[in-house]
């Protein structure tokens, strides 16, 4: 009878350390509130190498000087009440404007540290925004585009009726960014919106949490059901009820669809779904050897002409008009 007691205690003591972990991972992936991981994890999680002392110097100096570059700050109300915040890099006489959205539990002025400079010095204004659950930005979760796919859209008409009147307007995005980005050409972006940058993206919200749980060495079929369940008691979401794959099947606009070879956090044979199922005009740039989100570091030349090629294939009907 003792012994009957000790197992069962023991399978309770299991059951609720597994209960601790699932919560735990599930808050990470969703809620700005979660206690933050050592680096070193969070690049396991991410499938990233360390930088060393000096790579990781460089990296905060260019977010810094992006980040004094960018001093416009504009606060806009979203379409639910919430609070967002973008910085904006302006140009003179610019023929275009990109509003970029960065990654998950990662920063606008780091992600796009060396990206929006060349931008900038090729005729192009950046507007560079902070997802819900990040930065100065309201909410506290994020929910991996089923909000934010709204939010962009609100982004594209206040930056056609205040900072770019008649100019072409294009979003890019970056891992969940990417995904938020892709799902919101069927959130009704302004007419002035030519096209979408897709960088590191996964076709849903699953596909990136299956590679993350996947990166600490566990099977995530046994794993990520849980936190799913989790997700939707938590945020009232079904992770799956809209998603990138649906959004490619009603989407009207060209996309640029950009991917690294060793990026194990958003797979690449999810992209290669996502523009094998794209019906409109298509682009593609593969990086060899680049991870989640570093093409344009690894390659930055090709990854900088790939960008230049779709604006102008984008705005050669207005070219040719004028």
């Amino acid at each position: 009878m003792t012994a009957l007691i000790i197992v069962l205690a023991i399978i309770v003591i299991c059951l609720i350390l597994f209960g601790l972990v699932i919560d735990w991972m599930t808050r990470y992936a969703y809620d700005r509130k979660s206690p933050k991981l050592p680096k070193f994890l969070v690049n396991t999680l991410m499938g990233h190498s360390l930088a060393d002392d000096e790579e990781r110097k460089r990296i905060r100096g260019q977010a810094v000087e992006l980040k004094e570059r960018a001093s416009q700050k504009i606060i806009m109300t979203s379409y639910d009440g919430t609070k967002m915040a973008g910085h904006f890099l302006p140009c003179e006489n610019a023929k275009r404007l990109v509003i970029a959205v960065h990654g998950w539990r990662s920063g606008w002025n780091y992600d796009y540290r060396t990206l929006a400079p060349f931008l900038h010095d090729h005729e192009t204004a950046v507007l560079m925004i902070e997802l819900r659950g990040h930065g100065e930005s309201g909410d506290r979760y994020l929910y991996y585009g089923k909000k934010e796919r709204f939010d962009i859209a609100e982004w594209t008409k206040l930056a056609a009726a205040e900072l770019a009147k008649d100019l072409p307007i294009y979003v890019i995005g970056m891992s969940a960014g990417a995904l938020s980005t892709l799902m919101s050409t069927t959130a009704g972006l302004h007419e002035n919106t030519k096209g979408v940058i897709v960088d590191s993206c996964a076709g849903s919200a699953r596909a990136l949490g299956m590679s993350v749980v996947k990166n600490l060495g566990v099977n995530p079929r046994l794993i990520y059901p849980f936190i799913r369940f989790d997700a939707r008691l938590r945020l009232g979401m079904d992770d799956n009820a809209y998603t990138g794959f649906d959004a490619i099947q009603e989407n009207q606009l060209p996309i640029l669809f950009i991917h690294g070879t060793k990026d194990r956090v958003a797979d690449i044979h999810s992209m290669q779904k996502l523009y094998d199922n794209c019906k409109t005009a298509k682009f593609q740039l593969i990086v060899e050897g680049a991870d989640h989100t570093k093409s344009c570091f690894v390659d930055p030349e090709r990854y900088q002409n790939a960008l230049l090629d779709f604006f102008s294939f984008c705005e050669k009907d207005a070219t040719n008009a004028s």
